[in-house]
């Protein structure tokens, strides 16, 4: 004989930001009286106020579940209390097992709400171009989302976020928190998901202890705890890295519910370099509608950025402390990566119908101002170029003239503009000598 015992609940105990239209459930060990479950032994209370919240309570005798389903919303930002009854309420009824055992001590599960509601349509629809950015989506196109009544309540680390450490969540796992018990028979976990990780640019620029060079990326492997989907990495991630985990519809409760989201969950490693965060160019762009421009997109862009120059000055800046001149080249070309992005029009039409409606306003303000954005950021982005290759030394080709070590020099055109090395007159001999053969060539060698 054994009295009433929780095996799990949703929320948790302790969990904060709880949607405020999410119906809690607790599911216990084992089978309940039917007759005992009733709003007066399974109740839910307002701590702020100490008012019982109005309910209606149901119980599952298949998967011992009890679910209090709420008549309107649950107030933001607000702890409450779930209280199961027992005997030392001193009340003539209190909750009982299956064996008519009673609680002797009354259970408490407390949580507190967040300010947002869950929201999900009966049926998604989305077309090709109402998709984000690569092809990241929450939900894919023509899904159907089977309901809410089993969602996913909690992720750690957060949907596309940018710069999680290399140990994650301090364990190399990724948790996907649901709102109900998941299945524990015989599955085979790996089917209820794919998971990839990959070098946000190329192996060979994939971090390991402050230094640029391969490494191997870790695999994953996936358990379940109650209402926790865990995937645990072999190893730490390698900064530089990307995460992509595709969550499939044929997750299943313990009370047997199919999860329908389809989730698509992506996150990148810190940055080596991290030459700034990426809400400093989310900040330079968000004039235009950019709520669909996720973060590790972001991030993956400005490492990109920060490694094609490097590569582009033959390494020879310091990649451990980027210049001001060097970071402020990488900002542009990331916020030019955005702005030409293909689907950014996308967003700029979105923006544009969302803002106007019907009214017939002209959109060519709106398009004015995209084209002057790109403008200014373009001539930012050569200034800043032009401004590091004034203090480049070229390293290529160094030749010997007698007894002179010969140095390439900066080459500008006769507008004092930079020209690629690539495009140099012949120079045999010191510039002072050479005007005529070398008359766009400069030098910041203090030598000539």
């Amino acid at each position: 004989m054994a009295a009433p015992s929780v095996s799990t609940s949703s929320p948790l105990a302790g969990a904060n930001d709880v949607f405020i239209n999410v119906n809690p459930t607790i599911t216990f060990a084992a089978g309940l009286t039917t007759s005992s479950v009733s709003v007066n032994t399974v109740f839910l209370t307002d701590l702020t106020n100490n008012e019982r919240v109005p309910v209606t309570t149901s119980y599952n005798s298949s998967t011992f579940t009890v679910t209090l389903t709420l008549s309107g919303l649950l107030r933001e930002n607000t702890p409450y209390r779930i209280l199961m009854v027992g005997t030392d309420l001193k009340v003539s009824t209190a909750l009982t097992s299956a064996d008519t055992t009673e609680l002797p001590v009354s259970l408490v599960i407390e949580f507190t709400t967040g300010d947002e509601l869950y929201d999900i349509d009966t049926t998604v629809e989305k077309e090709a171009q109402s998709k984000t950015l690569e092809g990241d989506l929450f939900l894919p196109s023509n899904v159907k989302a089977l309901g809410f009544d089993f969602t996913i309540s909690k992720v750690r680390p957060e949907n596309h976020s940018h710069n999680v450490p290399i140990n994650l969540t301090g364990d190399k796992t990724v948790r996907f928190t649901f709102n109900k018990a998941l299945h524990t028979g015989a599955f085979d976990y790996t089917t209820w998901l794919d998971i990839e990780t990959y070098p946000l640019f190329h192996d060979n620029y994939l971090a390991v202890s402050g230094a640029i060079g391969a490494t191997t990326l870790p695999s994953g492997a996936v358990t379940v705890t109650g209402s926790e989907l865990v995937v645990t990495m072999s190893s730490f991630m390698p900064n530089n890295a990307g995460c992509t985990i595709q969550l499939k519809d044929g997750i299943q409760a313990l009370s047997g519910d199919l999860y329908g989201g389809d989730l698509t969950y992506t996150i990148n490693s810190q940055l080596y370099p991290d030459p700034f965060p990426v809400r400093t160019i989310k900040r330079e762009v968000r004039p235009l509608p950019t709520e669909d421009v996720y973060n590790d997109y972001v991030g993956a862009l400005l490492h990109k950025n920060v490694i094609l120059l490097w590569e582009m000055t033959n390494r020879a800046i310091d990649i451990t402390g980027l210049s001001w001149s060097a970071k402020k080249y990488t900002l542009y070309a990331t916020i030019l990566d955005l702005i030409e992005d293909a689907d950014y029009a996308k967003f700029l039409t979105a923006g544009t119908r969302r803002q106007l409606g019907d009214l017939n306003v002209s959109t060519d303000s709106l398009i004015g101002r995209l084209a002057m954005k790109i403008g200014s950021v373009t001539r930012e982005k050569e200034r800043a170029l032009h401004s590091l290759n004034r203090g480049w030394q070229f390293k290529t080709a160094v030749r010997a003239e007698g007894s002179v070590p010969g140095i390439n020099r900066l080459w500008y055109d006769i507008n004092g503009r930079y020209t690629s090395d690539i495009l140099k007159y012949k120079q045999p001999n010191a510039p002072m000598s050479n005007t005529s053969a070398a008359r766009h060539a400069k030098t910041n060698n203090p030598a000539f």
